[in-house]
């Protein structure tokens, strides 16, 4: 269900952050800074960040968001061969589905 008003996710979905990729580059490839959320949420509530963080807590647990928080604002710079990784890696992610 949605990550913050656990509406079913039927036909389309947005892929919510809790922290904005723009702003906080170090969470980028973050899995747990994004989740299913509804559109009204993700695009009409702006996020509907007060129900998402609550989501995150029942999802991944207090310690895990305390450690995406304090790693929100932490600056990252990455090599190209960091990126070619992170590429390779989510490519063999999708050939599972």
């Amino acid at each position: 269900p949605c990550i913050s008003c656990n509406a079913p996710l039927l036909g389309k979905y947005d892929a919510g952050h809790y922290f904005s990729v723009g702003g906080h580059e170090a969470l980028r490839f973050d899995e747990r800074n994004v989740h299913g959320q509804c559109v009204t949420c993700n695009q009409y509530k702006h996020g509907n960040l007060i129900f998402y963080r609550q989501g995150l807590l029942a999802r991944i647990g207090e310690a895990q968001l305390v450690d995406l928080e304090s790693k929100a604002n932490t600056p990252v710079k990455r090599t190209k061969d960091e990126l070619d990784a992170i590429t390779k890696e989510y490519k063999k992610k999708l050939k599972k589905f």
